[in-house]
């Protein structure tokens, strides 16, 4: 029975001797993700093909997606912490597109310095979650963007998974598909798209999430996730899950 509880202590601290701290656990999230390359690569291949030339990053976090935005006329990259927005601009200006890094709240802040910039497209992954406001910042967001501008959003699916994991990273909510169509429409944003992914993902944070109470991914578990990514792919490729871990949606600004 020890070896029990041993094992499930363990799991929840992510297979990390010690207990974490808080105010560790979301940075320490951001750098087990940037090591999930096939994931990562699944998520921007999935939204690539809306890319506009002039790209707002909202929430840009370490930049573990960043780079894949480069390659058009502009990026702009915010974020609402110092760190993050120094790490993204040691690691990506200079290049060939006009990078720019920013210290903004999109909830709070004034947009007014972005709407100059013209974008055609913002991108926001795993991060409007973590906004207590969220139709506020959509509605900044349209706000900055040209008319036909698009929205990629990609964020956590199905309310019924909402546990320690969501709690730690500092999760606000997790989404159901009508909530998002419903507060994207409401911002102003007609949906072209929206659809389901990481379908295989949902069982793993659910066990994790609500059953063993962990405080963050397992480093193991999320690495064996990554090697089966190719498998995922495939299968929802052709299969469209009804359910799954995330939400992806796109949206359009009319005109």
């Amino acid at each position: 029975m020890e070896q029990v509880d041993q094992w499930i202590n363990r799991a929840r601290d992510g297979s990390r001797p010690g207990m974490m701290d808080k105010q560790d656990i979301p940075r320490e999230t951001l750098d087990r993700i940037s090591r999930l390359d096939s994931m990562n690569s699944w998520i921007v291949d999935v939204i690539r093909p809306y890319f506009g030339r002039r790209i707002l990053e909202v929430g840009c976090g370490i930049g573990n997606l960043t780079g894949a935005f480069l390659g058009g006329d502009l990026l702009v990259s915010i974020d609402i912490r110092d760190e993050y927005v120094e790490t993204v601009r040691r690691r990506f200006s200079g290049g060939p597109t006009r990078f720019e890094s920013l210290n903004l709240d999109i909830e709070a802040d004034s947009v007014d310095k972005l709407t100059a910039y013209d974008f055609d497209t913002a991108i926001c992954l795993n991060v409007l979650e973590h906004i207590r406001d969220d139709g506020k910042a959509l509605t900044r967001i349209i706000q900055v963007l040209q008319p036909g501008g698009r929205l990629l959003l990609l964020v956590p699916a199905l309310k019924a998974l909402y546990g320690t994991l969501d709690i730690y990273v500092e999760h606000h909510r997790r989404y159901g598909r009508r909530e998002i169509v419903r507060k994207l429409e409401h911002a102003g944003f007609s949906v072209e798209h929206i659809f389901f992914m990481h379908f295989a993902g949902a069982f793993g944070w659910w066990l994790n999430s609500r059953i063993l109470k962990s405080r963050i991914l397992p480093e193991n578990q999320i690495g064996l996730y990554d090697r089966l990514v190719p498998l995922f792919r495939w299968a929802e490729e052709r299969m469209h899950p009804p359910v799954g871990l995330s939400l992806v949606a796109v949206g359009r600004k009319p005109g």
